[in-house]
């Protein structure tokens, strides 16, 4: 019995599902925003663009809204940054959902 439930243990927590749960909250940090545009890393500058577009698109979906329509990626990006300059300490998530909940019309 001890080994069933250990194998099963080990299938849980190696499965994608459980490791991108993680990954759901964004877990970039602003220092990894701020230090990703300084260093002109296009690769993960629009990874993060990407990441904050899907967040946005989930957020809309589920409210019914269209909060951020017509409003360039980049744009929202650039102030997601400006949060992370004056929060070093939070994460991508607190940025883009400061940005969505306070910014966005």
């Amino acid at each position: 019995m001890k080994k069933v439930l250990l194998v099963l243990a080990l299938i849980v927590f190696s499965s994608p599902v459980f490791a991108n749960s993680f990954l759901i909250k964004g877990n970039a940090s602003c220092e990894t925003i701020i230090r990703t545009n300084k260093k002109n890393d296009d690769l993960g500058h629009n990874g993060m663009v990407s990441w904050m577009m899907g967040y946005l698109t989930a957020r809309n979906w589920q409210k019914g809204f269209t909060k951020g329509s017509g409003i360039s990626p980049y744009s929202i990006y650039h102030s997601t940054q400006k949060y992370c300059q004056k929060n070093p300490l939070h994460q991508m998530y607190d940025a883009i959902k400061h940005v969505y909940e306070n910014e966005l019309k």
